[in-house]
């Protein structure tokens, strides 16, 4: 007679511990890249928001000059030379799971102070709002993303 072989109750512990364990690493992993995922692409909306404004303000569009008016938890895209928050046309993007740090003091005003807007002035699309806007994951301020702004209006 054969005996029937089965599975001892620590031997089904150990493989249930070793998925729960490949299961958690995973899913840890898939968060952190979610998050980096994230932060890139509110790098690249807002690097193009303000390369927008700035080549609209060059080419002189609508006789305007062109700005992006930076807030923690948002971004407006703005024509004229001063931001109104009232204004109708102004387009609001809203950050998810991300921040820009300290949108107040980012910017240089160009006469020895600091603005949350960047201003692009028509037909030169040059700016006075000079520096860099640091963008990062909303309670994780070690993972974050740089746009750089030039005198020139170049958005690096």
């Amino acid at each position: 007679m054969k005996q029937a072989k089965a599975f001892s109750i620590i031997e089904v512990l150990i493989v249930l511990a070793i998925i729960f364990i490949i299961v958690g690493i995973s899913a840890y992993s898939t968060q952190n890249w979610r998050k980096q995922v994230n932060l890139i692409n509110t790098r690249d909306s807002l690097k193009s928001t303000l390369t927008k404004a700035q080549q609209l303000a060059a080419s002189s569009s609508q006789t305007l000059s062109w700005g992006v008016h930076l807030e923690s938890d948002r971004y407006v895209f703005f024509k004229g030379d001063t931001y109104d928050p009232d204004e109708v046309s102004n387009i609001i993007t809203y950050l998810k799971g991300t921040q820009i740090i300290n949108p107040a003091t980012s910017l240089s005003d160009g006469v020895s102070g600091y603005s949350p807007e960047v201003i692009f002035a028509k037909l030169s699309g040059e700016t006075v709002n000079i520096g860099t806007i640091t963008i990062t994951v909303l309670n994780d301020i070690d993972s974050k993303k740089e746009i750089i702004i030039t005198k020139t209006g170049a958005v690096n």
